[in-house]
């Protein structure tokens, strides 16, 4: 008699293997899915807090006049942690300010206008330092603000933070 089919423990076998090679696919799949959202997480809040980094630091940096905080506060030691800072524009005389916002919902601002993309991060902390080593010496600003990613779904590899600073020396200032 030939046998033309497959016996009971070849096929229990085969089952048993692709099932092994399909859970091993499927987690190796979850991993780079998940890897990638962490990716995507973090380079968002990257280049929110970048963009508003640059501008904040353009606008500070290329300022006529420093109006808040003033010469005093620049000179105190320690240092205090100031919510905004405003400037008079070198270029067009005009005033701006930067604000730190930080009750709900919570934004960095400049003129009123949002610097960061508050549909996806979220400002966790934020605040400037204005230090100045004599009345010589130019005032410096120092910037610090932490960003958090905004999960959509609520996993944990969706959730991000990063952290930005910079301290920026006022070139133009006219006393």
């Amino acid at each position: 008699m030939k046998n033309k089919g497959f016996t009971l423990i070849e096929l229990v076998i085969t089952i048993a293997l692709f099932a092994v090679i399909g859970g091993v696919m499927s987690s190796i799949l979850f991993v780079t899915l998940r890897g990638s959202s962490k990716s995507d997480a973090l380079e968002t809040v990257s280049r929110s807090g970048d963009v508003a980094l640059t501008q904040i630091a353009n606008h500070i940096r290329y300022s006529k006049t420093l109006i808040f905080p003033d010469v005093e506060t620049c000179q105190m030691n320690p240092p205090t942690h100031e919510e905004k800072v405003t400037i008079t524009s070198f270029s067009d005389n005009t005033e701006s300010t930067i604000l730190c916002k930080m009750d709900e919902p919570t934004d960095i601002m400049l003129n009123g206008e949002s610097l960061v993309d508050k549909s996806s991060v979220k400002v966790a902390e934020c605040y400037f330092i204005c230090t100045q080593k004599s009345l010589v010496d130019p005032p410096s600003i120092s910037v610090f603000f932490t960003l958090t990613h905004i999960a959509d779904n609520g996993l944990v590899e969706n959730t991000n933070s990063r952290t930005f600073q910079t301290t920026i020396l006022l070139r133009n200032v006219v006393e």
